[in-house]
């Protein structure tokens, strides 16, 4: 799995366990500085890219439920 691929899954959990975040701007600031402590290797592009991913996730687990 490559590190992108890693940080959206961290994210979409992170996600998941902080539902308030749809709600709350300043907590999604929080989860984007705690995604770059838990990947400090990634840079802020692929960042990026993981959060589009984490979307796409998310879209798919609401479609299949």
């Amino acid at each position: 799995m490559s590190e992108i691929e890693r940080a959206a899954h961290w994210m979409l959990n992170w996600v998941k366990q902080h539902p308030e975040i749809r709600h709350q701007h300043w907590l999604a600031q929080k989860m984007i500085r705690e995604a770059v402590e838990a990947f400090p290797e990634v840079q802020p592009v692929e960042l990026q890219l993981a959060l589009s991913r984490a979307i796409e996730l998310r879209r798919a687990e609401l479609r299949n439920q």
